[in-house]
């Protein structure tokens, strides 16, 4: 017998069996990077092709490169220490696994390895099509889009007289997002029956991995970081790896302020970024030349006729005393919500915001981001010029690491010499509600000579507001607030 030394999540994870012909187990088992997790999947298949000759298993990834380059060395490494062996079986791409007992060749256990994804749509779910599987493991599964996992789960495990199971192995997904957020909720308490999520922290496989690696990873990632959840608690939260926008600029320790506070006698600034799926507003005043973001809303699969009075209803709380709102939103505002356009929707609910056309663009958005960036790193009367409340956790994290370049090609495209942000579809909406504030109401510089001319503009534009202001446009809200459109703000 094979002597490891699994430690806690490993052993779980091997402990977990199917009964014969008994129901589908489903179990995640998600954790950070380096934690040990192909080597017990890897384990558990050598301890299926003994116990039961015959079995028919399944390694997969998504992109073939990685099933190769890492998944199946690690399986055959495994065999070997077995004392297993497998052939090769190119015309149905599968191991055939040769020493186990009660078998001749060309009945024995097999694994199939497969990459999921294909080129062609027509052939979206021909990877594991015509297959009869007992147990199916898929790696790094958050890669593969949820249509294919349905394809192939629960049809494809049927093989009959052998447990059926399937195993994945994915790193830390996003909250809620992901459909492996939703099949496998973090509350253990919601999960279905015969499902199981086993989570796993870097520490867990110190013996893997030497106490020095952890150290160097827990320097790179120390408390606080968006991304020490994923890489080190293996916990949930962001996932997106690539170049932060903002990464030069941006220290959580030094703009994250919790002290920050509305205040009544200034301007309220709203920006909106619509859209079905995360529909977001960001809350936030100029201060005496400071950026001060109070708060955020980010929606989950809303209409915005839902979202818009959760979002009031939000802002009352957060802002007490409230006297005057500036909003902004975003340009592409047809066709968001189901009776009427976005902007339709909001005026129905006292909200008359301004926009900028083409705040979508390359040229625009990159102006905005090259004056926040500039911003965050200005200082002014000793504090930051941008201050951010802790409340503000996915603005935070996208600050930090979430908002990255997007990294395709731009080179056939409008402005091929100006870099476009990733539309991550997460991080991205709140990032755009802090650029449209910046092009409807920031100023070019924080400069305290410009902080000054900005302050009295603003006071300008309130008290010329408040004059000449038609009556029959004065929307009030039932709290008395008034929400003003173009003349509203300044640019």
């Amino acid at each position: 017998m094979v002597q490891f030394n699994w430690n806690g999540p490993q052993s779980q994870f091997k402990q977990i069996r199917g009964t014969v012909d008994g129901p589908l187990e489903y179990i995640n088992y998600e954790g950070a990077v380096r934690t040990g997790k192909t080597t017990a999947p890897a384990s558990k298949a050598c301890d299926y092709a003994i116990e039961y000759p015959g079995i028919h298993l399944a390694a997969a990834r998504w992109k073939d490169l990685d099933l190769w380059g890492q998944v199946v060395p690690a399986w055959r490494d495994m065999v070997r220490r077995y004392g297993l062996r497998t052939i090769w079986h190119p015309d149905e791409q599968y191991d055939e696994i040769v020493g186990t007992t009660g078998t001749e060749s060309g009945h024995n256990s097999r694994m199939y390895l497969r990459a999921l994804h294909t080129n062609e749509l027509d052939s979206r779910y021909s990877k594991l099509a015509g297959l009869t599987l007992a147990v199916l493991w898929i790696d790094q599964p958050e890669e593969v889009p949820q249509d294919v996992i349905d394809a192939y789960v629960p049809a494809r495990l049927s093989q009959p007289h052998y447990p059926r199971e399937l195993w994945l192995t994915p790193n830390p997904v996003d909250e809620t997002d992901h459909w492996l957020a939703k099949w496998f909720p973090a509350d253990r308490a919601l999960l279905k029956p015969h499902h199981w999520f086993i989570q796993t922290a870097l520490r867990d496989n110190v013996d893997g991995v030497g106490e020095q690696y952890i150290a160097d990873m827990e320097a790179k990632y120390p408390p606080g970081h968006a991304l020490r959840r994923r890489f080190i608690e293996g916990l949930r939260g962001l996932s997106i790896v690539g170049d932060p926008v903002y990464g030069t600029c941006f220290n959580r320790r030094w703009h994250v302020d919790e002290t920050v506070r509305f205040n009544a006698n200034l301007p309220l600034l709203e920006a909106w970024d619509f859209g079905h799926h995360h529909p977001a507003v960001l809350w936030s005043q100029y201060v005496q030349g400071a950026w001060h973001v109070l708060g955020e809303v980010m929606g989950h699969d809303q209409f915005i006729e839902d979202f818009a009075p959760w979002v009031i209803q939000q802002r009352t709380v957060l802002c007490p005393g409230l006297r005057d709102v500036w909003s902004c939103c975003d340009p592409a505002r047809n066709n968001q919500g189901l009776a009427h356009d976005a902007l339709s929707v909001l005026q129905a609910h006292q909200i008359f915001p301004r926009y900028v056309e083409g705040s979508n663009g390359p040229i625009l958005r990159d102006a905005a981001i090259q004056r926040l960036s500039a911003a965050l790193l200005r200082v002014h009367n000793g504090l930051p010029a941008v201050r951010v409340h802790p409340r503000c956790r996915v603005f935070i994290d996208g600050l930090e690491a979430g908002y990255v370049w997007d990294r395709r090609s731009i080179a056939n495209s409008v402005s091929p010499n100006t870099r476009r942000p990733l539309k991550d579809g997460t991080y991205d909406h709140l990032q755009n509600c802090s650029e449209y504030t910046w092009l409807n109401f920031g100023p070019a510089q924080l400069t305290g000579q410009e902080a000054d001319r900005m302050q009295a503009r603003m006071e300008r534009a309130i008290e010329k507001g408040r004059r000449d202001i038609d009556p029959s446009e004065r929307r009030r809200s039932a709290s008395g607030q008034v929400s003003r459109g173009p003349r509203g703000g300044y640019s």
